[in-house]
């Protein structure tokens, strides 16, 4: 069978337009970006900053925050008080911004570099300096409202700058390098460290004594305002990001998500974990108070010296990796370090359930809603058989690591996972057994499109397909070697591929012909959906979703409100969309069903329709039209004359609008065929109707 690829390369072609689309953090609150810097100027007042164009104010030393409206997207890696209502941060690509009203308007500098800049330092309400990466240093003498380049004979990165007074002030950079000025930027002297470590941010008091933080756990202490360094020690054998003191009371946050704490200046440190993800910014508000944020849009406060330390913002899981709703209320989610939690009110509020076995949950499904099942990254297969009130489990196999699983119908289903294994049970996963094949990489996604024809697709570009319920996989080409990450089928018999490197893979043959839309991000496309047969969506690794309208020919791109990856996604329903991913981030989507899903057509009917089919008489194929005035949930059946069940065409929620499916009657013998349609509206009205076709062969 000859295969051909049609790779058509796309580098994003449109953003969808605003209209009623609404993103909404759901958690943590007030958002979940990362944040790299905090910085205080008062006992209360202070911001943060992070991922995306993110700032956040808080008037109450931490305890709410206030995301403000910025005129970026791009990363910003640190923030200074330039003066008291001046607020000056810089960020990715030679970014700037700054504020003479305490956060209340933000204004977007373009500085000579494009390059990211990662310190910010002002030693007066003029004059400031940014440094950054290949030996960047810049400096302003107009409040930050314009910069220039210093020439400088580094080429190395530089990771922070620090003034303590109007003429000293440090940078710090890679390879262990310290430059310290003491004539106001005029020039710089590099202070030998003893480290090869990468040095990050400073911090001094106002006797003199510093602290500078880098890699492999390093902190070096002076005593006399930078000119040589009296200790070095390794507190961790990870990254040290940030230090603040206040008095011989001090913390240092990092790697791991970890805060260490000292009682005499450094001399001994004790470390407390917080999970694992990083911190990277630490401030103090002048009394026995410090700020720490990190990775997930964590916020964590101590009010007494570093002692005990209280989350202001945090999500309620680690990474999240699978996703899936029984009804439009109840739903569960797998997370990192063996979480399982259940929702009950459509998303908006998560609580944790026992969990049946120590091994992520790598993916969730409900075939029906009662009947639900998932895999662990173990191998055990958990299901229920009544809407997730409870949930019974066992293991696959030994020595099999999971990664998807599909049910075609409550005791027919088959598992995937590493390197190449295909189990399958006939008995609702009470027994398993493995079915051979050739392909021996790593099988990442499964799906079918009816009881006998299915798809599988893995690492190296493999794609499989059964056209015999699983008895046998056949390798079809179409990946030209790329990770292919997760497969959807619509009933009218379109597959999708996803993949890395932003690529989304159509069939429209069972796979024997492919088309590829590459390019739609840098990253990762990590799952794709069919919402009805026209409308789908796709998730990346850059916190992106990509709709499509016409069934994965074109896609569109939407930036959620975070930059981190999403893993995961479930249709609610049609109004709403949840995502799941990296930091335990989840966002609410709310689609524009004005400007998706109905086939192009903005006109919404005004009442229900069931058309004839046509061509009729057919063979073997015939396209059946029906129209809704709202969106409900449908089912299309097909039924022989004795009234036994052919084939299901369509069951799931569809948006308003006019819509056509394919009834392709391969495989079926000549004879009159009934059709009928089922219709619940959202506001619960109904509608059925039925109508006879011929097939002649």
């Amino acid at each position: 069978m000859k295969n051909i690829l049609k790779i058509v390369l796309l580098m994003i072609i449109a953003v969808i337009p605003a209209l009623s689309q609404t993103w909404e953090w759901v958690t943590p609150k007030p958002q979940g970006n990362n944040l790299s810097s905090v910085v205080m100027n008062s006992n209360t007042e202070g911001f943060a900053v992070g991922h995306l164009g993110t700032i956040m104010k808080t008037t109450d030393m931490g305890a709410t925050w206030q995301v403000q409206n910025t005129p970026t997207k791009r990363m910003i890696s640190d923030i200074t008080y330039a003066w008291l209502n001046d607020v000056v941060a810089c960020g990715d690509s030679g970014t700037v911004l700054w504020t003479t009203n305490l956060g209340a308007s933000w204004v977007h500098v373009q500085t000579p570099v494009t390059t990211s800049l990662r310190g910010i330092s002002f030693l007066s309400r003029d004059t400031g300096f940014a440094v950054g990466q290949q030996g960047k240093i810049l400096r302003t003498t107009t409040q930050g409202t314009s910069w220039h380049l210093i020439n400088t004979p580094y080429n190395r990165n530089f990771y922070g700058v620090h003034f303590v007074n109007k003429t000293t002030g440090f940078i710090t950079g890679d390879n262990g390098f310290f430059a310290r000025t003491s004539n106001a930027g005029l020039n710089w002297d590099t202070v030998s460290t003893g480290t090869t470590s990468a040095l990050f941010r400073v911090y001094f008091n106002t006797l003199g004594t510093g602290y500078v933080t880098g890699t492999q756990g390093r902190i070096l202490k002076t005593t006399n305002w930078g000119v040589s360094f009296v200790s070095s020690v390794s507190i961790s054998n990870y990254g040290i990001y940030d230090i603040s003191f206040t008095g011989q009371f001090g913390a240092a946050i990092g790697e791991l998500g970890s805060i260490w704490t000292t009682t005499n200046g450094g001399d001994n440190w004790t470390q407390t974990s917080f999970g694992v993800f990083p911190f990277r910014g630490i401030t103090n508000n002048f009394t026995n108070s410090f700020i720490a944020v990190g990775d997930g849009g964590r916020v964590y406060t101590s009010t007494n010296a570093g002692a005990n330390w209280i989350a202001k913002v945090t999500p309620q899981s680690g990474t999240i990796y699978s996703s899936a709703f029984a009804n439009a209320n109840t739903g569960f989610i797998g997370a990192h370090g063996n979480k399982f939690l259940k929702t009950t009110n459509g998303g908006e509020n998560w609580s944790e359930i026992q969990s049946l076995n120590s091994s992520y949950i790598y993916e969730l499904k409900f075939l029906n809603s009662q009947f639900g099942y998932g895999i662990h990254s173990s191998g055990y297969f958990i299901k229920t058989t009544n809407g997730g009130e409870n949930w019974s489990g066992a293991q696959i196999a030994s020595n099999f690591y999971g990664w998807s699983i599909h049910f075609t119908t409550e005791q027919n289903g088959y598992a995937i996972g590493e390197p190449g294994k295909i189990y399958r049970t006939t008995n609702g996963g009470t027994n398993w057994t493995l079915t051979p094949q050739s392909s021996n990489v790593y099988l990442n996604g499964i799906t079918f499109l009816d009881q006998n024809t299915g798809f599988i697709c893995g690492n190296s570009g493999v794609v499989l397909r059964t056209t015999n319920a699983g008895n046998s996989w056949d390798s079809i080409a179409g990946g030209s070697g790329i990770t292919l990450t997760k497969v959807a089928a619509n009933s009218n018999g379109v597959i999708l591929v996803s993949g890395i490197f932003g690529r989304i893979m159509k069939s429209t043959n069972l796979g024997s012909n492919w088309s590829s839309v590459s390019g739609l991000t840098p990253y990762t496309i990590n799952d794709v959906k069919f919402y009805n047969n026209n409308l789908a969506y796709a998730v990346g690794s850059g916190g992106e979703l990509f709709i499509s309208t016409n069934a994965g020919d074109t896609w569109q791109k939407q930036q959620s409100k975070s930059g981190n990856i999403i893993r995961t996604f479930s249709i609610v329903t049609p109004t709403k969309l949840m995502f799941f991913g990296e930091e335990g981030n989840i966002q609410k989507y709310t689609p524009d069903l004005t400007s998706t899903g109905n086939n192009g057509n903005s006109n919404i009917p005004s009442g229900f329709k069931l058309e004839q089919n046509f061509p009729n008489p057919f063979n073997p194929s015939t396209a059946l039209k029906f129209s809704l005035p709202a969106a409900g949930l449908v089912t299309l059946k097909i039924f022989d004359i004795t009234g036994r069940e052919v084939k299901t065409l369509i069951n799931e929620n569809m948006f308003a609008g006019s819509h056509e499916v394919l009834f392709n009657a391969a495989g079926i013998s000549s004879g009159v065929y009934i059709y009928r349609i089922n219709v619940k509206n959202t506001d619960g009205a109904e509608f059925s109707d039925t109508k006879k076709m011929i097939l002649v062969k």
